[in-house]
């Protein structure tokens, strides 16, 4: 046993499992463990009752034994010590295994694993939580600093202790975790698709163990006449048909494949994007009814603008976001923060009620540090331990079998991070030579923060493409955008992907916007949020959050990006948002979008287009400007490519009805400045 056992621990310990572990020679390897009841065996764990003697005892659930303790007898649970030979001090990785029965309980209840890591006696693993299922489940997590070097209460390595009145365990496992973990399975997700030609598909690779370190796998098409796939497991259907994207992994012998149906899209010219599709790039952040929000309000105003998701977290009681859902459709990314198993829970009840979008990782760790396994990290400190969380934050999503279909987002403003851990990559490529293992996979999205004006770009004075700019994915980019966070880093410049990577690199934007200054009245802030959206989605952004639904009444500083102000009043921002999804609302979702063979011949700078269609075939032609510095407007004449009876001309700064509807048409000119219009065909 372990050197620092006493002799009253040591007779403490043989009354307890004197009739239900057999007791055999220490470990002194790689694994430590602990199996209680039937064919027990004790194997360089030993443990006590914590802290009642008695309130223990052998109990049979689907026909198999364990130990139980009965928190009203006074047994919490056990304060268990592991071989001095396996581990005593210092600071190593190891992964916990506990099997235990997962019975019925009201609330939320489970148990709790302490332990004595490298910084302090009392570090607190993730809560493991009954679900009800009466079955016996094992729960694994990874400790990255344990030390087991007996400084707990009554000297002990480890508690492990129930919320609830009582658990059963029957076996208490702890490995050490070698620095290469092979995958032993991989799936491909989604599993099938449909899609129109035009249309990207972002897949992903799950993998079992989520720690597995050996995570590389070649990406492939059946058929690259239908759809080409490139090494990010991005889809691109190239026309009619069937092709089988398969992942194979480096190993050669585990692959996963989707199989993805291509309808075709006749005729010649420009393939449309469904008008949903772009309305549901459209979100905000909001409290809901937090921070001087209320529910009821929040709601009028989500209608009005006609969002279609929010940036949220899991704070507020859950009939709260069942009724802005009810009342809106709109839907949730849950960003990151706390504890892994809780954070979980509360996402499989989104996700059960249809709530969920995606996830997001910890937001703006340069900002707010943070401490994950007692280890401080972020800000001006070692990024080891961020680095951790969004890899354990993302395994354990991908690993979940409720939760691995919804897509999770990296963190945000990676690119401060002080030492290379490698968070400007999805997952870390093989040869980077940065602080944590190739392989390491943090996402399946890029997320960035770039608000679309920036003190070093000169000065924050008004400029043309302001949001096309601020929404480019390469250097070209004056704000913090892609380029700076999975580029090139903007604090200490390491490098993660080539510009040419980063065009197709899936993305989003979880905060932008603008605050009043004076360069920005309500009237150019308004028009720059419309053309955020627009820019933001044609240059690739997959969703894009604005900062803020409201403006914040329970802090200092920048509080004027809202829609609303304080009192709710809206701004032109909430009107002219209002106007653009009015004019595009579209209840429905076109199976396969048709062509329009348009051209604006002579575009002058600085305006944009993005074609729309909605699901009854009616074409919505969306013409920008961002001439803010120009200060002018000029006319672009847009050339339809067939002749048209009826085209309905829309002002989005003007209101929902059309200025003017021209007849038998084949080309319209627009007065473009910094104003949006819409030729619905």
């Amino acid at each position: 046993m372990a050197s620092r056992t006493d002799a009253s621990r040591q007779a403490a310990l043989s009354a307890i499992l004197a009739s239900t572990v057999a007791v055999a020679a220490c470990a002194a390897g790689d694994a430590v463990s602990i199996t209680f009841g039937d064919g027990g065996r004790q194997d360089g764990i030993t443990t006590r009752v914590w802290n009642a003697p008695g309130g223990e005892s052998l109990a049979t659930y689907g026909g198999r034994q364990g130990m139980q303790t009965d928190l009203v007898k006074g047994a919490w649970g056990w304060w268990g010590d592991v071989s001095d030979a396996f581990i005593h001090g210092g600071s190593h990785r190891v992964m916990v295994s506990i099997e235990y029965w997962d019975r019925k309980t009201d609330g939320e209840q489970g148990f709790k694993f302490w332990y004595d890591s490298a910084q302090k006696p009392v570090s607190r693993a993730p809560t493991i939580f009954f679900e009800g299922s009466e079955t016996w489940k094992t729960a694994s997590f990874i400790l990255e600093n344990a030390a087991f070097g007996g400084r707990q209460e009554q000297g002990a390595d480890f508690r492990l202790f129930c919320t609830d009145t009582a658990f059963c365990v029957r076996r208490i496992a702890i490995e050490r975790v070698p620095a290469a973990v092979p995958t032993t399975a991989l799936t491909v997700v989604p599993a099938s698709a449909s899609i129109a030609q035009g249309d990207r598909l972002n897949l992903w690779a799950a993998y079992i163990p989520g720690h597995a370190t050996d995570t590389f796998v070649t990406w492939s098409s059946s058929d690259p006449a239908v759809a080409t796939v490139n090494p990010l497991g991005q889809v691109v259907a190239v026309s009619g048909g069937s092709a089988v994207i398969t992942a194979v992994h480096e190993g050669g012998t585990l692959k996963s494949a989707c199989t993805v149906m291509v309808a075709p899209v006749p005729g010649s010219g420009t393939i449309a994007v469904r008008a949903s599709r772009f309305l549901d790039s459209i979100g905000a952040n909001t409290a809901i009814n937090d921070r001087g929000e209320e529910l009821a309000k929040t709601i009028a105003c989500v209608k009005y603008l006609g969002l279609r998701w929010i940036r949220s977290g899991l704070g507020l009681a859950m009939q709260d976001y069942v009724d802005l859902n009810q009342a809106t459709g709109v839907r949730y990314s849950l960003g990151f923060g706390g504890d892994i198993n809780r954070f979980l829970r509360g996402a499989r009840r989104f996700a059960a009620r249809d709530l969920l979008l995606a996830f997001e990782g910890p937001n703006e760790p340069n900002n707010w540090g943070f401490t994950y396994q007692d280890v401080k990290g972020g800000q001006g400190d070692s990024w080891v331990p961020v680095a951790r969380m969004q890899r354990d934050f993302n395994a354990a999503v991908k690993t979940d079998p409720v939760l691995r279909t919804y897509p999770v987002w990296h963190l945000s403003e990676g690119g401060a991070q002080t030492d290379n851990v490698g968070l400007q990559f999805l997952a870390i490529p093989k040869g980077a030579g940065i602080a944590m293992p190739d392989g390491t996979r943090y996402a399946d999205y890029a997320c960035c923060h770039n608000y679309v004006s920036h003190p070093g770009w000169n000065g924050g004075a008004l400029h043309d493409d302001q949001a096309w700019l601020s929404s480019d994915p390469s250097a070209k980019c004056p704000v913090d955008g892609l380029y700076v966070e999975y580029g090139r880093t903007w604090g200490r410049k390491h490098i993660g992907y080539s510009e040419a990577d980063l065009l197709n690199l899936p993305r989003v934007t979880t905060e932008t916007g603008i605050t009043l200054e004076k360069h920005i009245s309500e009237e150019v802030q308004g028009r720059l949020y419309v053309d955020i959206y627009l820019s933001q989605f044609k240059q690739g952004w997959s969703w894009t959050a604005m900062y803020l639904l409201r403006d914040r009444v329970d802090e200092g500083g920048n509080q004027t990006f809202g829609f609303y102000r304080p009192d709710y009043s809206p701004r032109k921002a909430a009107t002219y948002l209002h106007n653009l999804t009015t004019i595009l609302a579209d209840p429905g979702s076109r199976a396969v979008p048709g062509r329009l063979d348009y051209a604006l011949p002579d575009r002058p700078a600085a305006v944009h287009d993005l074609l729309l269609q909605k699901s009854d075939g009616r074409f919505c032609l969306v013409v920008w400007g961002e001439r803010y510095a120009s200060k002018d407007e000029v006319d672009v004449q847009v050339r339809l490519g067939a002749r048209f009876k009826t085209a309905r001309i829309y002002d989005v700064m003007a209101g929902t009805d059309p200025v003017r509807t021209e007849a038998d048409v084949e080309a319209v000119t627009l007065k473009i400045g910094t104003n949006a219009m819409i030729i619905e065909l």
